[in-house]
């Protein structure tokens, strides 16, 4: 595995120290989120990226108030169709 190094002011490590956790951890956790939140990633890498299964993720995104799911309204609209067909 490759790694990086970050060199972060003392400000920016301890507001990642505040979490209580390892801040290399606490960094891994804020990149991977952004990727997803920005769509680079998909939710299913995100959740193995942190060690998370897939229903795990889930609620970890929904604690942060980022959406699972990403559909523009025709999505949805199909979608509710196609539950009712069912």
């Amino acid at each position: 595995m490759n790694g990086l190094t970050l060199n972060l002011d003392s400000e920016m490590v301890a507001l990642l120290r505040q979490s209580g956790r390892p801040v290399a951890d606490v960094a891994k956790e804020l990149l991977a989120m952004e990727l997803y939140r920005r769509g680079a990633i998909s939710g299913g890498k995100a959740a193995e990226v942190l060690g998370l299964s897939r229903l795990e993720f889930i609620h970890h995104a929904d604690q942060l108030d980022l959406p699972y799911f990403s559909m523009s309204n025709d999505e949805w609209r199909e979608e509710a169709a196609w539950s009712e067909e069912l």
